[in-house]
């Protein structure tokens, strides 16, 4: 069940990631801040006693992917190649994607920890982050 759940969203992020062109920044952040609110919900509220809640947890985890797709997705690799000459492309885009990988990492190792510690609260924090980011972005 895993690889099928590891397959289904690996594909629904690249086809979601290739529809960022059209749509990007138009819904992503505040989609984003809405699937991580209720993925926090269906946490905080599920479990043994209530499948329905645990089960709107996990399908808010998969619609999650098709708002970063259609936002931030691409940024580390189209926007470094946009904005530097093409002298410096090359670096750019690979630092930009150098970045990009050390806070996934990050994000990785921290999040086993923060979810053992403080459940439910870790995917309101990544709410309020996409909320914050809004004006930013």
């Amino acid at each position: 069940m895993a690889l099928i759940l590891s397959a289904v969203d690996s594909i629904s992020l690249m086809f979601w990631g290739s529809m960022a062109g059209l749509l990007i920044d138009r819904i992503g952040r505040k989609g984003s801040s809405l699937c991580f609110a209720l993925v926090a919900v269906g946490l905080r509220y599920g479990g043994a006693d209530n499948k329905g809640m645990s089960i709107l947890a996990v399908v808010f985890i998969f619609v999650y992917y098709v708002f970063y797709g259609l936002s931030l997705l691409s940024i580390p690799y189209i926007y470094p190649a946009e904005i530097n000459s093409q002298k410096m492309r090359n670096i750019g885009t690979s630092f930009a994607t150098t970045v990009n990988w050390v806070f996934v990492y990050l994000v990785v190792v921290v999040t086993p920890t923060a979810i053992e510690n403080i459940h439910w609260k870790y995917y309101m924090l990544y709410a309020i982050f996409n909320v914050c980011f809004i004006p930013v972005i």
